[in-house]
This record gives C-alpha cells, sequence and structure tokens, in this order.
C-alpha cells in the first residue's frame, strides 16, 4: 500500500514538473506559421574561392505587430538562388569565383536576396596618402552618346579630341563613349542601351555630364562643339567634391575583380558605378573624314551591377572623414580585348537626385588608383 501511493505521488511530481516547466528551455521561436518581416543577412560580402573561406548567414524574423527580431536561422531554409537549393547549413563555402544569391524562408514568409562574391583574391586597395584630408581632386564624367552609323558623330569625336588635348581642360573630365545609336553598332551592348535610354535626349551625337541628361551640348560643327563643351565645364566648376575614390582591379582569364573604396567629406549615403572602357577598338564610321574617326576609345562595354540605376552600387552611409569599401566581379566577354580595357569609376550621392555623380576616376586592370588631393 506504501509503495503505491509512493509511486502515484511520483507519477504526480513528474506530471506537474512536465505541465509548469514548459518556458525552462528559453525557446521563444515565434511560430512557423505567423507572418511578419524576415531578414537573410551574411556575415560579409566578399570571400576567396579558395574552398576554406566562408560566410555565416543569419535569418532574424519579426512578428506582425511586434518591435524585436527573434533569431531563427535554425529553422528557417536558406537557398542558393538558380538551382533553389537548401544549404545545408547557414555557412557557405565555395571552390568557383562568381557572384551567389541567397534567400531565405520561414514558414510563410521570404526574405530579400542577398548577394556574396566570391573571388580567387580580392586585389589590395593602395595606402591613403593624405588620411587626414577630405580636400579631394574633381574630375566630371562626360559621356558621348554615339553610333558607327551616326553620320553626324565624327563632329563631336573631333571636338573631344581637341578638348583631350587642351592642357587647361583634360585634367577636369574623363569620358565614356556609349554606342547606342545603332544596333550593328560592335560596341552596343546592353549597358550602353540602358545608357541611351534613361540618360540620352534622342540626339546624336550628345554629351552629357555627370548623369544629368539636361545638362550637356548637342552637336554643331566641330569648332563650336569645342567652344561649347569648354562652357559646360567653366560653368559647372566644382571646388570641394563630396567625395573621391580608391580602387584595385584585378583579372582572371574569366573576370574583372573590382575593389572599390568611397571617402567621405560630406556625410551622406553614397553609391558606386563600375563601368567597363575599351580603346582602340577598329570599326567603321559613317561620316568618318579622318582615318581616326574608325578608331574607336573609351567605349563602353559593360556595367557593373544594376541596368536599372545608373547610379551605381549602393556603398551607405558614410560620416565625413570615413571610408566604405565595395568588391563586385564582371565576367570578361570574348568581344572585348583584356589588354585595352580599364575600369571607370564613379561615385554618386542619393541626395541628389538632378546631378547625382560627384566624382570619377579611371583604374587600369592590374593596377591601383589612390585618393588624389589638392
Amino acid at each position: 500500500m506504501k509503495l503505491t501511493k509512493l509511486f502515484a505521488f511520483l507519477l504526480a511530481a513528474a506530471g506537474l514538473a512536465t505541465a509548469c516547466g514548459g518556458d525552462d528551455n528559453g525557446d521563444d521561436t515565434p511560430d512557423v506559421s505567423e507572418r511578419g518581416t524576415l531578414v537573410l543577412t551574411a556575415s560579409a560580402g566578399t570571400m576567396l574561392s579558395n574552398g576554406v573561406d566562408e560566410v555565416t548567414f543569419t535569418v532574424m524574423f519579426t512578428p506582425d505587430g511586434e518591435t524585436i527580431a527573434v533569431d531563427v536561422t535554425d529553422k528557417a531554409k536558406i537557398y542558393e538562388t538558380g538551382n533553389n537549393s537548401i544549404l545545408s547549413s547557414n555557412k557557405f563555402t565555395t571552390g568557383m569565383e562568381g557572384t551567389y544569391k541567397f534567400y531565405a524562408s520561414y514558414g510563410p514568409n521570404i526574405a530579400p536576396t542577398v548577394e556574396v562574391v566570391a573571388t580567387p583574391e580580392i586585389p589590395e586597395l593602395p595606402a591613403d596618402p593624405n588620411a587626414a584630408s577630405t580636400s579631394f581632386v574633381h574630375r566630371h564624367l562626360l559621356i558621348d552618346h554615339t553610333g558607327t552609323e551616326c553620320p553626324n558623330c565624327p563632329y563631336m569625336m573631333s571636338a573631344l579630341e581637341q578638348l583631350a588635348e587642351d592642357s587647361e581642360y583634360n585634367s577636369q573630365f574623363l569620358l565614356a563613349a556609349s554606342h547606342s545609336y545603332n544596333r550593328t553598332d560592335p560596341m552596343y551592348n546592353q549597358g550602353s542601351a540602358a545608357i541611351g535610354n534613361r540618360l540620352g535626349n534622342g540626339y546624336y551625337p550628345y554629351v552629357m555630364m555627370d548623369l544629368n541628361k539636361n545638362l550637356g551640348v548637342n552637336n554643331s560643327m566641330v569648332a563650336v562643339n569645342v567652344q561649347n563643351l569648354k562652357k559646360l565645364l567653366d560653368n559647372n566648376k566644382v571646388d570641394a567634391p563630396e567625395a573621391g575614390l580608391s580602387a584595385a582591379v584585378s583579372a582572371t582569364p574569366v573576370q574583372i575583380i573590382i575593389n572599390a573604396s568611397v571617402k567621405a567629406a560630406v556625410t551622406g549615403n553614397y553609391r558606386v558605378g563600375m563601368w567597363i572602357l575599351e580603346d582602340n577598338i577598329e570599326a567603321v564610321q559613317s561620316g568618318a573624314s579622318a582615318p581616326e574617326h574608325n578608331v574607336h576609345s573609351n567605349a563602353v562595354r559593360a556595367i557593373v551591377g544594376s541596368l536599372t540605376n545608373l547610379n551605381g552600387e549602393e556603398v551607405g552611409a558614410i560620416e565625413a572623414g570615413q571610408s566604405a569599401n565595395i568588391v563586385r566581379t564582371v565576367n570578361i566577354s570574348s568581344n572585348w580585348k583584356i589588354a585595352n580595357c580599364k575600369v571607370l569609376l564613379f561615385v554618386t550621392s542619393d541626395a541628389d537626385t538632378t546631378t547625382p555623380l560627384k566624382n570619377c576616376v579611371l583604374c587600369p586592370i592590374g593596377g591601383t588608383v589612390a585618393y588624389e588631393y589638392k
């Protein structure tokens, strides 16, 4: 009888412990059926494609009506886009270079995609020659809207060549030639088409400044074009640029790897544009009046990143005097002569929607460009 009562007491105690101890494991994970905001983050945006370096993902979930995000990494599913394969853990490593995209799901909730760039080796940025300074040298970006079947384009080509030979002006600008006039142009591509569609004014040739489609020079005779281009530069001088750029570029047989850094003189949200340019491309030019019109330089070959936002890839908020870097890759096309290619980099400000481009530099492939100060 005593044993029976003891056994019943122990069963009751065990049941009480079970009933009262349900939260002892500290698991306050929201129910997987709940709806809310799901965010996937990566521990790094770049990694080495050596099979050892790894990126760790975290998945955070905020239920609707709540303000505190909960870590649901262990219960979420993380996918690599393209093949929609589910990662076996929240860590990713690879032996193949490239840009990888991932998203996550938790019940009915889907997290926005994040990118991770895997490269054989990220080129090292040059040292800042004057870390205490933000007094940057400034250059405008001129974009020549052109094409091989444009009969009037040689007028602007000659004018730009004369401007580049003028020692008073040639240090004030960089040039990109966007071939969007005709699809049969060997330099026509998705990037140049996007530039023509979004930044052109419908006239060829047309030279615009700093991504402002309404700030530019329409075509006339060569001498008049030269005069108007000089006026454009004279009337838009920038004494104190808002930011400067530093970069390092390397290449493998299949990819160009770009490591860019933005240093702010003015606190703000910044982006970096990266365009692949190529020199000395031989193509017959309509209206050519000299042999040099059939040799094209500074031709836009590719835009790195989005073709819908030509202001560049987001770097984020940077305090004055501070810097932030971004790494991107682009696949090399068989149509390019990589020895003749270079990378145009420009920095834009989200605060300026009219003339967003604030500075630009050119970096050779296999080389570097440091911050340049006055």
